[in-house]
């Protein structure tokens, strides 16, 4: 089961995210939330793929935000954490880059699951 995730900011951006895997695609599919160093977006990607590019600009300058670079502080309420390729994949209520305004004011939370 997939999770719907808000990322929202102080600036006024917002965007709801459909994040990991429904039951038809949870082999082939697992969305996660990307930066684009390009043209500053968010986007999901999905984890299966290599060189994962930005929808919106076609860059190849992208990075998950579970990279440290886009934390300035961890949260406590996990609002994604997904195991994929052995790895933990975790989104908090922390301080995240926001693709708006370029702040660690960014946080994400849960809002709900999908299937």
């Amino acid at each position: 089961m997939g999770s719907i995730v808000e990322a929202a900011c102080d600036c006024g951006y917002q965007k709801e995210m459909f994040l990991g895997g429904g039951m038809s695609d949870f082999t082939t599919r697992c969305s996660f939330p990307y930066y684009c160093n390009t043209c500053r977006s968010l986007f999901d990607g999905n984890l299966f793929l290599q060189g994962i590019s930005c929808p919106e600009c076609g860059g190849t300058q992208t990075r998950p935000y579970d990279d440290g670079g886009l934390c300035s502080r961890k949260g406590d309420l996990h609002a994604f954490s997904r195991w994929h390729a052995g790895k933990e994949l975790v989104l908090t209520d922390g301080e995240y880059l926001c693709p708006k305004c370029g702040q660690f004011s960014l946080r994400f939370k849960p809002i709900g699951c999908w299937d």
